[in-house]
This record gives C-alpha cells, structure tokens and sequence, in this order.
C-alpha cells in the first residue's frame, strides 16, 4: 500500500512538473493514451479519464496545435510564456486535483495539489528563462530546436513517468535541486530581461543622438571603492557607463554593472555584483577590435581581445541608446590612435 502511494504522487507530482513546460502536450498525451489503453491508470487516479472525452481531446489537442506554432517564434514565445505563468501552474493543479479525486485521501491530496503547483511553476520559470536567454542571443533556429526539444522530453517523460513512477520521485528531487542551483542565473536573467523592455518603453528621440548625451561622471560608493582597490592611484576617474554583460571572459552574461574610464588610456574596467559578489574585469586595448550591433531591446558593444582570445561584451538599454553609441565612439577613436601609435613606433623601430 505504502508503494501505491509513492508511486501516485510521483506521477501526480512529475505530470505537474510536465504541465510547467508544456501544458497542453501534457494534457493532451493523457487523454490519448487513455482512449487507445496505451497505459493504465492507477485505481486512485481515475478522474483523469475525463480527458479522453471527444471534445476536452479536440480542445487540448488545437490548443496544443497553436503553442506548436507560436512556441516557435522569437520573441512571440516569450510573450507566450509571460501569458501561461499562471495558466500553467493553475492547469497543473487542476490535473492533479483530477488524478487524485478517487485516493479518499485528503490529506494527500492536499499536499500533492501544493506540491504540484510548486513544481509546475518552477518548471515554468527555468522553461521562460532558457527561452529569454535564446532570444537575446539571437541565432537561428534556436527557438524552433528548443521547442522540439522540450516536445520530445515532455513526450518520452510522460510515458517514462508511467513506466517506472517509483523510479521518478528520484529525478523530481533532482529537478528542484537543479532549480535551485540556477537560481542565480535565473535571477539575473529576467533581471536584465525586465531592464531591456522597459529600456524600449522608455526610449526618447534625443537619446538617440549621441551629440546631445554627456557620459555621466558620478559612480555609485560601492564600485567606486572596488575600483580604487584596482586602479593605480595616480589614475583619475573620468566616466563611468551603467550596462550589462553579453559574453564576457570570466564574468558571464546579463552581470549588471559599470563600464568605467579612467585617465589611464590603456585600459577600460568592468565591475559588477553577481550572485551578491563584486567581479571585476580589466580590459586592455593593445590587440583588442570594437564592434557595435544594435538589436531590438539593446544595443551591444563587443570588445575582442584577438591574441588572447577573450569577449568584453557590453549591453545597454535601448534607451539609451546615445550614450551606448558615444561608448562606442569613444572607444573606436581611441583604438585607431592606439594602433597608429604602434605602427609609428615599429616604423620608427626599422
């Protein structure tokens, strides 16, 4: 008896965490193995047979039809994700609520209703961030590989989970401990996420010039005294940039932080709080190239370290826009009297 039990809430428990990546997939899967007896329901899990009636099937079945589509679409599937972190959640307690109708356990019930919403939105919220972090790298076809890729595990899940449930409790603690390892990561995705849309909303014609912006002068306490630990003490602050990361060498992405320049020419710094420590990045321009990229919710400077083979990207909000583009001069203007400088000197050399 104590074996049933296990194994009804790990499958009651591991559809719910299903429902968080897919819900309608999920839903759909059990209504059709169900009407062609490809599996067998537990005695206690009767209320899910509701789910092969001809219509809740028709329904869930064009329902999944559309995410199909929409899930698959840059951008579009991250509004779509936004949308269902309710939904998905509120679905997956639904289901549960049904597969446990017949157990006359209240007490079990209840708890597995609470867990079951626990873990759907969790499953939601790493699904959303590994959505929003392929949108802002923008390659091809990532969307579509991560849908199906998502489809496939939702699919090959639901019938493992029906084939080895005991086996299944494992791989849910697991998940939630995966969950909580990426936390962080998490965390400062959607933090960054959240800066670059609401940097579109607030953007404003004249902090598209970058004629009429002036790079601020003033840094908060905290960086200023992590950057006099790593500047010389003769240099002299002269301007200092708020941004995140791209890709960046020993830092990572989505860091929010400061691009600071000092008096000393050589060299831009980079620092940051991740994970609620300073990082710090020192980034010289002797055999460094500069690029600059608008995309659609910020704008990106890539500093490339072409002997060493390191990343220092930037990334601004497009509201300001002005000041990513003044950076950006700035930096180009520098580099090419840089690089004139040296082929002086070796012309002086010969």
């Amino acid at each position: 008896m104590q074996m049933e039990t296990l194994q009804l809430i790990a499958i009651a428990l591991g559809l719910a965490a299903l429902c968080g990546i897919n819900l309608y997939l999920t839903l759909f899967l059990t209504g059709l193995t169900l009407k062609f007896g490809w599996i067998t329901l537990l005695p206690e899990m009767e209320g899910l047979n509701l789910l092969q009636d001809p219509v809740v099937l028709t329904i869930t079945g064009l329902l999944y039809a559309v995410e199909f589509v929409v899930d698959k679409i840059p951008w579009v599937d991250s509004v779509w994700d936004i949308a269902h972190t309710i939904i998905r959640p509120v679905g997956a307690v639904f289901l549960v609520t049904k597969a446990l109708s017949s157990s006359h356990n209240p007490v079990l019930e209840f708890v597995c209703v609470l867990l079951a919403g626990v873990f759907a939105l969790a499953a939601h919220v790493v699904k959303t961030g590994a959505r929003a972090n392929a949108n802002l790298t923008a390659q091809p076809m990532t969307n579509a590989i991560l849908s199906l890729s998502e489809d496939i595990f939702v699919a090959v899940a639901f019938f493992l989970l029906h084939r080895y449930p005991s086996y299944s409790l494992i791989a849910l603690v697991g998940f939630i401990l995966g969950v909580i390892l990426i936390a962080p990561w998490l965390s400062r995705n959607f933090y960054a996420q959240f800066h670059y849309m609401l940097g579109r909303l607030k953007m404003r014609d004249f902090e598209k010039d970058p004629e009429r912006v002036i790079l601020p002068t003033v840094l908060p306490y905290k960086f200023e005294a992590r950057l006099k630990t790593q500047k010389d003490p003769d240099e002299k602050f002269e301007w200092a940039m708020a941004c995140f990361t791209g890709k960046m060498t020993h830092v990572g992405r989505n860091v929010p932080g400061f691009i600071i320049q000092t008096s000393n020419r050589n060299a831009l710094y980079f620092i940051g709080r991740k994970n609620g420590k300073s990082v710090y990045r020192n980034m010289r321009f002797l055999d460094c190239r500069v690029r600059f990229e608008e995309c659609f919710l910020f704008d990106e400077i890539e500093i490339k370290d072409v002997k060493k083979k390191y990343y220092y990207n930037l990334r601004f909000p497009k509201h300001h826009q002005a000041y990513a583009r003044k950076v950006f001069d700035h930096l180009s203007a520098y580099l090419h009297r840089l690089i004139d400088t040296e082929k002086l000197k070796t012309d002086g050399s010969k």
